[in-house]
């Protein structure tokens, strides 16, 4: 044999046998120095790092290792369909980087195939309530709750009516109880009232001559208004006023036959203590001088003045008031 054919020879035996395009993995471009795993080597380990499935689901791979002085820097980018995504790795061990670029490229991998998700479920009916979108600006809808009861607001002016009964001195003969019932206005700092009262009818009789004597009754109108200090629920008023009404007396025993109507005024002043514990309801005491501007007596025939108007009465009463 010739040195030609021998050389011929020797070429088959030494050449490398061309690369199968068709073993070059489509998702994959690696670019190493010849330290480093090769391609296929990769692609091995990227198969080692997945799942069972195989399909690239559309992912493209292209990793580059370069060295920077006694290093290796790895710069990767892997695009899974939305968009290439860039991470660079340095290390003195070119496996490392090597292994690192495979898992990388197998979790996008395996996220590329994996199952659709499942329909979202359909939105619940629209409320009258704006959305985000309708109404970016627009506040937190507090959920929605019975409406409370909101306390009320005080006025500046409150009506009231009240009734009571107490005792009397010195309108008519001794101590005897009264009724009385008013109407009145009630601002923060003061109190104007109109009332009525009854004083409840009174014997009596002659020393002298027991079988003669009166009965004596009264009735009155007035008004009364003062300045009120309030301190929590109790309300302190300085009352002052003036009461106009008549006295009627009659007489008894022998004298049975004689009537007296008197016309009686007087000037009134006195405390005024009230306890509102609620919002409708208040309790009164209160205490007045009555100074007579006309006093008043009762004659008997053949006996003359029998009986004369004390020069001052008292009166003290509780009572109940209702507000509005």
């Amino acid at each position: 044999m010739s040195y030609g054919a021998w050389g011929l020879l020797a070429g088959f035996i030494v050449a490398p046998a061309p690369v199968d395009s068709s073993t070059v993995p489509p998702f994959l471009t690696w670019d190493a120095p010849p330290s480093c795993p090769s391609q296929h080597e990769l692609v091995e380990l990227v198969e080692a790092y997945r799942s069972e499935d195989e399909t690239t689901g559309g992912v493209q791979a292209t990793g580059r290792v370069t060295q920077q002085g006694d290093a290796l820097s790895l710069d990767l980018v892997v695009d899974a369909g939305d968009g290439p995504v860039s991470q660079s790795i340095t290390h003195h061990d070119c496996q490392r980087l090597a292994d690192a670029a495979a898992l990388k490229i197998a979790m996008a991998l395996d996220e590329a195939v994996l199952p659709e998700p499942a329909p979202e479920p359909e939105p619940e009916p629209k409320t009258d309530e704006p959305s985000d979108s309708e109404c970016p600006i627009c506040p937190p809808v507090a959920p929605k709750m019975a409406p409370a009861a909101l306390p009320e607001s005080p006025r500046r002016l409150r009506a009231a009516i009240y009734g009571g009964a107490g005792v009397d001195w010195g309108t008519l003969p001794g101590v005897g109880p009264h009724v009385e019932v008013g109407l009145g206005l009630h601002a923060r700092h003061w109190a104007l009232t109109a009332f009525g009262q009854y004083v409840w009818p009174r014997e009596f009789w002659l020393e002298d001559d027991p079988e003669a004597g009166g009965v004596l009754m009264a009735g009155a109108a007035g008004v009364r208004g003062g300045p009120a200090f309030a301190v929590g629920p109790v309300v302190l008023h300085a009352l002052g006023g003036m009461t106009v009404g008549a006295v009627r007396a009659r007489g008894l025993g022998r004298s049975r036959s004689v009537v007296h109507n008197v016309f009686r005024a007087s000037l009134n002043f006195g405390p005024a203590l009230a306890w509102r514990p609620g919002e409708h309801i208040g309790l009164w005491a209160s205490a007045d001088l009555h100074l007579p501007l006309r006093y008043y007596s009762f004659s008997l025939p053949s006996r003359g003045v029998v009986y004369e108007a004390r020069r001052v009465a008292l009166q003290a009463a509780i009572a109940t008031e209702i507000r509005f």
